[in-house]
């Protein structure tokens, strides 16, 4: 933790142009939180109305000198294009698309779940509420963008959280991790650890039928914690690998 927290308090400005790609029919505003930029695209968003919100899936450092991050997939991107839902917002994860002093492969590696890391994403959204009075969201995330999607489901205030929604979600951190062999920083945040609070939030989980990645009987566990919940639902897509959820279309 101490690696983030000093990478967090560099003296923070944007060193390189943004790598960001163009979202047809989207408007792309990089916002500055407290300690860092993220990128964000927004698609006719509008007062008062209730807005969906997509967070992508993990990141893979590339570069040997010049380092960044690489989604393995940008799913969720893919997804936001083709979605018809009225209001949609894409939120991109820190040092995604953005290069920065503040960048370093600690960030979207070990410290991808870091409870700061939530923070500087949950500003973002909070920053939206103040602009456009927002009374509801609802979110879609995948792979490890799912567990920062439940995790801000439950942090966020003043807003309704009407809905969660991950396709072949990581659901429990610290299992993911166990089951790739990969460090996280011990006090990252774990959906897992907050099923008392989740079952309050109604919940669909997209699996799919050839997902070796996130197998479905870590989703099946998942849920099997969650308290009494008031709404949970798991969808398997028979077709769909990790990666691969080309022929999938949210409804409304």
């Amino acid at each position: 933790m101490k690696k983030i927290l000093l990478c967090l308090n560099l003296v923070l400005f944007l060193t390189a142009c943004t790598t960001a790609p163009k979202m047809e029919k989207f408007t792309y505003q990089p916002v500055k939180t407290k300690n860092i930029t993220l990128a964000t695209w927004r698609k006719n968003v509008k007062p008062f109305q209730k807005l969906r919100i997509y967070i992508d899936g993990n990141a893979y450092t590339t570069g040997f000198i010049h380092k960044r991050p690489k989604m393995y997939a940008d799913v969720a991107m893919q997804l936001a294009l083709k979605d018809s839902f009225p209001s949609i917002a894409y939120l991109g994860r820190p040092c995604y698309f953005i290069e920065q002093s503040v960048c370093k492969p600690v960030i979207w590696e070990e410290g991808k779940y870091a409870p700061e890391i939530i923070e500087e994403m949950k500003d973002v959204i909070q920053g939206w509420q103040k602009k456009y009075n927002l009374k509801e969201v609802e979110f879609v995330g995948y792979d490890g963008g799912a567990a920062i999607a439940l995790t801000l489901a439950t942090r966020l205030r003043n807003i309704k959280v009407t809905r969660v929604i991950t396709i072949a979600g990581i659901l429990d951190t610290k299992t993911d991790a166990m089951y790739r062999d990969e460090d996280i920083f011990t006090d990252s945040v774990n959906p897992a650890n907050e099923t008392y609070l989740l079952s309050r939030i109604p919940q669909v989980h997209y699996v799919g039928g050839k997902d070796k990645v996130v197998p479905i009987i870590f989703t099946q566990n998942f849920v099997k914690k969650l308290p009494n919940p008031i709404s949970v639902q798991i969808k398997r897509l028979s077709n769909a690998d990790h990666e691969n959820w080309n022929e999938f279309k949210l409804d409304y």
